[in-house]
């Protein structure tokens, strides 16, 4: 295939010239064009590569604060969470860091600090030392004012489980849990919120599910491209979003039982002709694919999720979704045969 280089070139060999008293004699024009295009095949153009996007203004100005404090806080790594946990109309951040020992091939624990925005700009709220949740913490963003972090199995674990699932809101001087949860209440949880959104036509909270993994939400960060291969007709079909979301009502009431270490599994009769057979749902929390990796990022799968319910022909339809860092991502959907 040509180069743009080589192909802009030839083209332009093509292009006819109107003769003129100054024009070169045609074989010094001809040995010209030569020489040009064994130049363009020799070192043919460059792809343009995109500098990344800059840093979000408030990760910067906590960055210079941390270093003051603790010059070299992002020796390991550095993530961010930025929102209104205060809900006085300015973002404040949260800064979670490695921490280990000088010499260490990597970190083996870390640390979380909080900066709230004031009057006088960006202010680092006082810190013992201590671990601010007693955990090896994982930020997750800030939604509603509220801060959502998943406790991992352990630092010093390559790509480490998360084995519950927390969230706090500011209550004057620090941080209060409001909730947590573990792997299988976040799914029902998760569930819940996607049933909620087909009654109510939220299609703008069904979107975050309409995908394989997590979109990037680092600070700074450049937009990540839609993801490509997923089948989003599951909640477009009327009559399949009715159904999801009854089979999801009737699972949760039905609770789910323990079938080993690592799986769970709800099942209920249907009620009616319309939906007779068996609603169910099935997860597993040591799925055979335990990480995915993509251009920019590597995902820890903390669960498969499989939500099963009986159709019309007799046939049942399936859900197949992944729990990663606290969200539920759509896999793929089907129908078995009769």
């Amino acid at each position: 295939m040509l180069s743009a280089a080589l192909a802009s070139l030839l083209a332009a060999c093509t292009l006819p010239a109107a003769p003129a008293a100054s024009d070169p004699a045609p074989q010094a024009t001809a040995d010209a064009t030569a020489v040009a295009v064994a130049e363009a095949v020799a070192s043919p153009a460059q792809p343009v590569v995109e500098a990344p996007a800059p840093a979000h203004p408030l990760q910067i100005a906590a960055e210079a604060l941390m270093r003051k404090d603790t010059p070299q806080f992002d020796r390991y790594y550095a993530d961010y969470a930025i929102g209104d946990l205060d809900r006085d109309g300015r973002d404040d951040i949260a800064v979670e860091y490695g921490i280990g020992e000088e010499g260490a091939m990597r970190h083996v624990a870390n640390h979380v600090r909080m900066l709230m925005a004031r009057e006088g700009g960006l202010q680092l709220v006082p810190d013992d030392g201590e671990n601010l949740f007693g955990y090896c913490a994982a930020l997750r963003g800030v939604v509603d004012g509220v801060l959502r972090v998943d406790e991992l199995e352990a630092c010093m674990v390559p790509f480490p489980k998360a084995i519950a699932h927390h969230r706090y809101e500011w209550s004057g001087q620090g941080l209060r849990q409001l909730d947590e949860e573990s792997p299988e209440q976040r799914i029902l949880s998760q569930l819940a919120e996607i049933e909620t959104a087909l009654r109510e036509q939220r299609d703008e909270v069904l979107i975050r599910h309409l995908r394989e993994h997590p979109l990037s939400i680092r600070p700074g960060a450049a937009p990540a491209p839609a993801v490509q291969g997923i089948d989003r007709s599951l909640f477009v079909d009327a009559p399949r979003r009715e159904a999801f979301a009854t089979a999801v009502e009737r699972l949760r009431k039905a609770g789910l039982q323990l079938l080993g270490s690592d799986e769970w599994q709800a099942t209920v009769r249907g009620r009616d002709a319309s939906s007779s057979g068996e609603y169910r749902l099935q997860i597993d929390l040591s799925p055979d694919q335990g990480l995915i990796e993509t251009d920019d990022a590597s995902y820890v799968v903390d669960a498969e999720v499989m939500l099963e319910w009986p159709q019309r022909d007799g046939s049942h339809y399936h859900a197949n979704f992944r729990l990663i860092e606290g969200e539920l991502y759509l896999l793929d959907h089907n129908s078995d045969e009769v």
